[in-house]
């Protein structure tokens, strides 16, 4: 079950996220990229802050695992997902995905409440090798943090490299 309703998306965020997914698609072709479709599975409560994403190597029963633990677990689906180092496992029908991503990007709108920008950034921090990213579609500017720490900030505009050492050209998609 998803945790959050559908939200009304602007021609920006579907512009954003598009081009988001075509550039690590094409950049990463044998890795895992999802585009606001993927329902990340995690442990916990977002609402009371311990949210945590599942770390496959603790799982003990994958079988179990896969055929009735993770149907009760809650989702978020953010705008991109990468795996690309990192391990994650798939339901049988593929309709959820468990794991710590190499990356997520939010694109955040005006529909999005600081309530839920906390609750995703604290789901998103609970996993050291997770880098996440967020765009405000108003803005040029892309704030990074690995795991819980902040990463210096890259912007619409301009080149920028993962820590995982992944460059996008990000120059087509700044604001005007």
């Amino acid at each position: 079950m998803s945790y959050y309703p559908e939200m009304a998306v602007t021609g920006r965020h579907r512009f954003l996220a598009t081009k988001f997914f075509v550039k690590f698609y094409n950049l990463l072709p044998k890795s895992y990229v999802s585009k606001g479709d993927l329902d990340l599975v995690y442990y916990g409560n977002l609402r009371e802050y311990t949210a945590k994403l599942v770390d496959i190597s603790a799982i003990k029963d994958v079988q179990t695992f896969l055929t009735e633990d993770i149907y009760q677990l809650r989702s978020v689906q953010p705008d991109l997902t990468v795996f690309h180092k990192q391990p994650y496992i798939e339901n049988f029908n593929q309709t959820k995905t468990a794991g710590r991503p190499d990356l997520v990007v939010e694109i955040w709108s005006d529909g999005n409440s600081e309530t839920v920008r906390a609750e995703k950034f604290s789901l998103y921090s609970s996993s050291p090798v997770t880098e996440h990213w967020y765009i405000d579609q108003q803005d040029n500017e892309v704030k990074r943090f690995l795991g819980e720490t902040e990463l210096p900030s890259v912007f619409l505009g301009e080149i920028a490299t993962t820590n995982g050492g992944v460059t996008v050209d990000l120059t087509d998609l700044a604001l005007d």
